[in-house]
């Protein structure tokens, strides 16, 4: 019986402090944490593992780089464009046509000479502009190498022939007479009106006078560069060049009268004509550099060369004078009028060094990936040229006289004038590239 006591009474201190633990888990005593052992365990979670598939991956398509865009580049090129240029007037170094009340014997108190009341100048009274020039521009390359890194280009322009006109009138219903004023070869200032009115035997008395100029003006050239390219993207080309450069300037000055002049009764005729005609050619070597932008379907180029060489300049001089009249009176033709004479008629040829730059930009509208249009702007100089009316020389002692005479004066002279010249301008026309 004894036995059986101590062992109930060991299985209640047994629950006892089974309790005990339980409620200190839940309330524990303050400074005295539980131990983690004792915390009270949920025996109802059940904890299962994922599911490991065993099924493949599905395909996946690996990650690639885009393509690079295409270089610019083509391997033929060819445009034709439309000329708007402008050209440097001409300078009027030398009055041509004067005008002033007519005497009724020589003076410097009218009849044209310069300095005299009552007399001015009519033409040239500025530089003589020619307005503006249509013309025509045809380039066409390509490259000679696969790699499309050496290449051949020429580019040809012309631009039209213009003229420039300008005319005068007198005659005893005027008042007033145009004529030719000039310099003697002394200084002294007269005119071919003051001159005739003061010839032996009788006066050359004019009734009726024309005095007329005319200009013509045109240019032209060509040049042939190797072309090298130096760096290509997808939007960005720059190219060097290097050859040879070819460029024509022509242009003439013509001035003549008629008169109609009663000489003692009776109506003669006096005409002459002076003429000037230069030709310029420029011959040089050219290297430069084009840099070419595209900006979606629009391109932007710009181009710069340089060209250094000889400008070979032919100067041709001539004039005469033609006196028709009544019977008695000796017919003829004599070379030379006022500012053409035998001392300097004649052609001569000089050779000059010379610079010619060109800068030029455009920008061009893709239509197809073969064909745009552009417009552009372009400016040319040429450091030494002739001039037509710079080789007027205004020193001259011409024959007014319906009698051929010997000319023993040593003026006018060959000038030798020489002057830069510009040309600058807009186009628009197409390209084709392939």
């Amino acid at each position: 019986m004894r036995i059986l006591h101590a062992a109930l009474f060991a299985v209640a201190g047994l629950c006892s402090a089974g309790t005990v633990y339980s409620q200190s888990a839940h309330s524990p005593e303050p400074g005295n944490p539980p131990s983690l052992t004792t915390l009270p365990q949920d025996t109802n979670r059940l904890i299962v593992p994922p599911i490991i598939a065993n099924t493949p991956l599905p395909d996946i398509t690996p990650l690639v780089s885009p393509a690079s865009p295409p270089p610019l580049t083509s391997d033929f090129w060819t445009s034709l464009d439309f000329l708007w240029w402008f050209v440097e007037p001409s300078t009027a170094p030398v009055p041509l046509i004067s005008t002033g009340p007519r005497t009724s014997q020589s003076t410097v108190l009218g009849n044209g000479v310069l300095g005299s009341a009552g007399t001015s100048v009519v033409f040239p009274t500025k530089d003589i502009a020619y307005g503006t020039f249509s013309g025509m521009r045809l380039l066409a390359g390509g490259w000679l190498d696969g790699d499309n890194t050496f290449g051949l280009e020429t580019t040809f322009i012309l631009t039209e022939r213009r003229e420039y006109g300008y005319g005068a009138h007198g005659d005893d219903t005027t008042g007033f007479f145009p004529t030719i004023p000039f310099t003697l070869p002394g200084g002294a200032a007269t005119s071919l009106l003051n001159q005739q009115l003061n010839t032996v035997p009788g006066a050359i008395i004019p009734s009726s006078i024309d005095i007329a100029y005319l200009g013509s003006h045109q240019m032209f050239g060509q040049d042939i560069n190797f072309v090298a390219n130096v760096g290509r993207t997808a939007c960005h080309a720059a190219d060097l060049l290097a050859g040879f450069r070819w460029m024509q300037m022509n242009e003439s000055a013509m001035l003549g009268m008629t008169s109609v002049n009663d000489v003692d009764g009776l109506f003669a005729t006096v005409s002459g004509v002076d003429a000037v005609a230069v030709n310029n050619n420029f011959f040089g070597g050219q290297i430069g550099g084009r840099i070419r932008e595209k900006f979606g379907k629009f391109t932007v180029e710009s181009t710069v060369k340089i060209a250094m060489g000889s400008t070979r300049q032919s100067i041709n001089i001539n004039g005469y004078r033609v006196v028709q009249g009544p019977p008695g009176i000796n017919n003829f033709t004599q070379p030379g009028f006022v500012f053409t004479q035998p001392t300097n008629i004649g052609q001569y040829v000089v050779n000059r060094f010379a610079v010619l730059p060109e800068v030029g930009a455009k920008v061009g509208l893709d239509l197809t990936s073969w064909c745009s249009l552009n417009i552009g702007y372009n400016f040319l100089f040429l450091s030494s040229v002739a001039r037509a009316n710079d080789q007027f020389d205004n020193r001259t002692r011409p024959n007014v006289s319906y009698q051929p005479t010997a000319y023993t004066a040593n003026r006018p002279e060959f000038l030798k004038e020489n002057n830069g010249y510009w040309i600058q301008g807009v186009s628009a026309g197409v390209e084709f590239r392939y």
